[in-house]
């Protein structure tokens, strides 16, 4: 994308007829969902300017990307960094709902965990995605906990915990499907679905048996069940 020459529309246009550095910010990460790092962003805002006019500097960037963050109409996450192996901020166009009366913290978190939708997202995925302190983080998450905006789930034979949407149904490869109660192994429903199908496989021979008295390929052959034959 370096070096691509974008075009906006007279919207966005300021009244002298230069484009606004913040149009121009909001073009380029609608260009690139996964966003851009700061100086990636820096470089994009360079290619895209005319000639005649000065380079925007990393101060006047960093006032613009204040100034849309604390707007609500992008956001700033953590993401790993395979070329260094560690991680860094990037820049995106905001995703999901806007909150009202929360801080811009929390209004991030809720964004990770609502972007996560049914699969949820782990405690430690939040903590790398949004950059907060374990202390800010526990902060965040027992505030949007408390106003019913998000709760907690411990994936299915694990002590993962895992935060999802309030009112969203957990995906049943959090919740263990049928066999799991709270998270935990039904064991005692495990239990009685083995006796009832070993019944059912023991009653389907003793019938094989009776109908091919001198037939044992027939009588194997009609103890079978098919899976078709099976009700979940």
């Amino acid at each position: 994308m370096a070096g691509t020459s974008l075009s906006l529309g007279a919207n966005v246009t300021d009244p002298g007829g230069l484009e606004s550095l913040d149009a121009r910010v909001l073009q380029l990460l609608a260009q690139r969902p996964d966003g851009f790092s700061n100086a990636e962003l820096l470089k994009e805002m360079s290619a895209m300017q005319p000639s005649n006019e000065t380079p925007t500097t990393a101060v006047e960037l960093g006032a613009v990307v204040n100034r849309l963050l604390s707007e609500s109409k992008i956001e700033m996450l953590r993401r790993a960094d395979q070329a260094s192996g560690g991680s860094d901020f990037y820049l995106r166009l905001k995703k999901g709902s806007d909150l009202t009366n929360v801080s811009p913290e929390e209004q991030l978190v809720y964004s990770i965990v609502e972007e996560a939708k049914r699969m949820g997202v782990w405690i430690r995925d939040i903590r790398e995605r949004s950059g907060l302190n374990d202390l800010q983080m526990r902060r965040v998450l027992k505030a949007l906990e408390q106003r019913k905006l998000i709760r907690s789930i411990k994936a299915a034979g694990t002590t993962r915990k895992t935060y999802i949407l309030y009112g969203l149904e957990a995906d049943e490869s959090l919740t263990g499907g049928t066999f799991y109660s709270d998270q935990q192994l039904d064991s005692e429903f495990v239990q009685t679905l083995i006796h009832v199908c070993t019944n059912w496989l023991l009653q389907r021979a003793r019938q094989a048996e009776e109908l091919h008295r001198s037939d044992p390929v027939a009588q194997r052959e009609a103890s079978f069940v098919l899976s078709e034959e099976v009700i979940f």
